[in-house]
């Protein structure tokens, strides 16, 4: 039985199946069969990094609907595990719906690494830049 609003181009996800896919197909023929390997990939990518958020946070408490755990557990996670580790441990408090904006305020900042220059420019200034001496 088919769904009479899969017709609906007013709805986003058909104008995509009707007018979208049919277009990338044209370009790349293997359109769909390369977006279900990836999609297959990611998800388990996704499935690895739910493994390791699930056993960083195995010293979390949760008594009268708060969680903890100790702030150093989570600053010392990759920022994909930390990430998915805070959405597991307010699961365990039954609370959702969480955005990225949210996620960024409750994980501890971290500044990101020093940036290095490419090995083929160190020490010259041919790399396009003022920059000598690296």
């Amino acid at each position: 039985m088919e769904d009479s609003s899969n017709f609906d181009l007013t709805y986003a996800r058909n104008r995509l199946r009707q007018e979208v896919v049919p277009v990338l197909q044209e370009l790349n023929p293997a359109f769909i069969s390369t977006l279900t390997a990836n999609l297959d990939h990611l998800r388990e990518d996704r499935d690895l990094l739910e493994g390791m958020a699930q056993r960083a946070i195995q010293e979390a408490r949760v008594t009268e609907g708060r969680v903890s755990i100790p702030a150093s557990t989570l600053a010392a996670l990759d920022h994909p595990i930390a990430v998915r580790a805070v959405k597991l441990l307010l699961a365990k408090v039954e609370y959702y719906q969480i955005s990225s904006v949210h996620l960024d305020q409750i994980l501890p900042w971290r500044p990101p690494p020093p940036l290095r220059p490419p090995t083929t420019c160190r020490g010259t200034s041919s790399c396009g830049g003022s920059m000598t001496g690296w």
